[in-house]
């Protein structure tokens, strides 16, 4: 992505972040989604990329499905993030190199992973097995981004902050709400996205 794109793609976010700030407006759900977009763009037009770009779509329709008000808009929201880190997963892994020296590298978020889950599960009611099945594959996107063959840094980066971002989510709905929560989560997200959708192309343009 050359650098005006780069300008453009964070112009967007940094809209999207403050209009929900500010309480949103008509349309927003799909506005917040634009920058995903945007990136899905780009990884379109690489050789060998569909799998990153079908993360990235339904990424981006998971953003429309939370941002939507309607009585399972979490439920749909949770599982096409889900299906979206399955697409991330299935290009890491697809990709596997067994690396010792990145061992403890996969067991800090795994460590993470399983601590957050046990300090949500008394909080989690009829939630639970979506979140424990949600918790299993963003470990797996995670533990996928160390191992493939590549550049490891951000691939590995935006993975993690993207499991950063969607725990603020977890920690807002069911822990205790998060002053400013739309900022850390959002602020989390998109250079979450950017970095996994650079990692990619990177590693495909090679």
């Amino acid at each position: 992505m050359r650098p005006p794109m780069l300008i453009v793609f964070l112009t967007l976010s940094a809209a999207s972040i403050t209009a929900r700030l500010l309480g949103g407006f008509p349309g927003y759900a799909f506005f917040k989604a634009t920058p995903i977009w945007l990136l899905a763009f780009f990884v379109f037009r690489v050789r060998g990329s569909r799998l990153i770009l079908l993360g990235l779509l339904f990424g981006s329709a998971g953003d429309v499905a939370l941002s939507l008000d309607f009585a399972q808009s979490f439920v749909v929201g949770l599982a096409l993030f889900l299906v979206g880190h399955l697409f991330y997963a299935a290009e890491f892994w697809l990709h596997f190199r067994f690396r010792t020296g990145r061992l403890v590298l996969a067991l800090l978020p795994v460590l993470a992973g399983f601590g957050l889950a046990i300090v949500l599960s008394p909080q989690l009611g009829n939630f639970a097995l979506p979140v424990y099945l949600y918790v299993a594959t963003i470990l797996t996107m995670v533990v996928g981004s160390v191992f493939r063959d590549g550049p490891l840094w951000p691939l590995y980066a935006g993975s993690c902050v993207f499991m950063l971002s969607d725990s603020l989510i977890a920690v807002n709905k069911f822990l205790f709400a998060i002053p400013l929560a739309a900022l850390w989560i959002l602020g989390s997200y998109y250079p979450a996205q950017l970095l996994i959708a650079l990692g990619a192309m990177r590693r495909l343009e090679r």
